[in-house]
């Protein structure tokens, strides 16, 4: 059985297979103290015994995860997602209390991910690194895609033409 086997982008078992893969799954099992069949069972909802874990288990895999490489943990993510989605479905549109705490997360990731690359104990000094470039425009990209969203749903609250802005990628950008 294998870590990383494919799963639907942004569910959970797609997260803990992020993490067990950038962890190793008995690595992962560490960081919650159970074995990695723990972890197996938490990456495959196809067989018979997956079982989800919790949310102190989560967050744990998440900050061990981000000590580990840096990013943003993919399971909290995931169900910050899932949880948008549901409020999206139940309530005919995202609450813009909640798009405000939206656009106040992506830009302290862009500010966060800035200093981080510019910071002069960082591995380039002061000088940004390919890497670091694309790190600040896939969270630029994240900023603008929530901020896009939130014209969306006040046009579309107030009854105005939705316009639909043309995405961008970061890596045609470089």
């Amino acid at each position: 059985m294998s870590v990383m086997k494919p799963r639907v982008t942004g569910s959970f078992s797609d997260a803990v297979s992020r993490v067990a893969g950038e962890l190793t799954a008995v690595g992962a099992g560490e960081v919650i103290g159970v074995g990695r069949g723990r972890i197996y069972a938490a990456t495959d909802p196809d067989q018979d015994n997956y079982s989800p874990l919790n949310v102190e288990q989560a967050l744990k895999l998440d900050v061990a995860y981000h000590q580990a490489c840096g990013k943003e943990g993919p399971i909290m993510r995931a169900y910050h997602q899932q949880y948008e989605d549901a409020i999206t479905q139940s309530e005919g549109g995202v609450d813009l209390v909640v798009r405000i705490g939206q656009i106040g997360k992506e830009a302290g990731d862009v500010v966060d991910r800035i200093a981080k690359a510019l910071d002069p104990n960082s591995l380039h000094g002061r000088e940004l690194s390919r890497r670091e470039a694309m790190e600040i425009l896939k969270e630029l990209s994240d900023l603008r895609e929530v901020i896009d969203a939130t014209e969306k749903e006040v046009r579309s609250q107030a009854g105005l033409e939705v316009v639909v802005a043309p995405a961008t990628n970061p890596e045609k950008a470089a």
